[in-house]
């Protein structure tokens, strides 16, 4: 990025397959739309403190991607295929976790 032009900033979470991807969305742009983040990332992007924008990458667990998510990914430059990698990455890496803690949680019951 060339100093003075614009920041994203984008946060990826894993929610529930119940949770409500709009909500979801707009909650993390929220929660980062601060007077102190936005000054902290202008400052380091050397650009105007107007042109920091906050996003999220939201998928669910079994990889699903937010609308919203996706439009935004798509508008910075992210592919259909890219987005697509990233819903599996997210399926293997939930089944990882499922799997370790599944072992943990088994391996304490039976000692």
């Amino acid at each position: 990025m060339v100093p003075g032009d614009s920041a994203v900033v984008v946060d990826v979470t894993v929610v529930s397959t119940g949770a409500d991807f709009v909500k979801c969305h707009v909650l993390k742009q929220q929660y980062y739309d601060t007077p102190e983040i936005r000054t902290w990332v202008s400052e380091k992007a050397e650009c105007d403190h107007g042109k920091v924008t906050f996003t999220a990458a939201v998928f669910n667990w079994r990889g699903a991607v937010a609308k919203s998510s996706a439009s935004d990914l798509l508008t910075l430059g992210l592919t259909r295929d890219f987005l697509k990698l990233l819903s599996v990455v997210t399926l293997q890496k939930g089944y990882d976790i499922w799997t370790f803690s599944r072992q943990s949680t088994l391996g304490k019951h039976r000692s």
